[in-house]
């Protein structure tokens, strides 16, 4: 596997696992938004078609298309989460916004 297959791979695993979760991850959204800041194109057509293909081989069937497929209280949660597990591994002048990273999602999914 090349490299940028490989990042590829990683990228398409991490959405998987923040969108099938059964309890949500902040490290998940957490790098997604990393991803997002360094300019990964979540649009690709080959991206897409690896994540639907994770999903559907795990029985994923819930609409992910809002959110990630997150409940309000999940998103709650995941907030909640972000001062006790995310802060901790981080850098101090470093900001996370887990609203921006679904923002991101919600409108890449609109689109698709």
């Amino acid at each position: 596997m090349h490299i940028e297959e490989t990042l590829i791979y990683r990228r398409a695993e991490k959405l998987k696992a923040a969108i099938s979760r059964i309890k949500p991850a902040i490290r998940d959204y957490y790098d997604l938004g990393h991803f997002i800041r360094n300019g990964f194109d979540f649009n690709r057509s080959d991206f897409l078609k690896m994540v639907d293909e994770k999903l559907r081989l795990d029985g994923y069937e819930r609409d992910y298309s809002h959110n990630l497929g997150l409940s309000e209280q999940a998103i709650k949660e995941l907030k909640r989460s972000i001062n006790v597990n995310l802060v901790l591994m981080i850098r101090k002048d470093e900001k996370f916004d887990l609203d921006e990273v679904l923002v991101f999602f919600n409108k890449l999914f609109k689109k698709k």
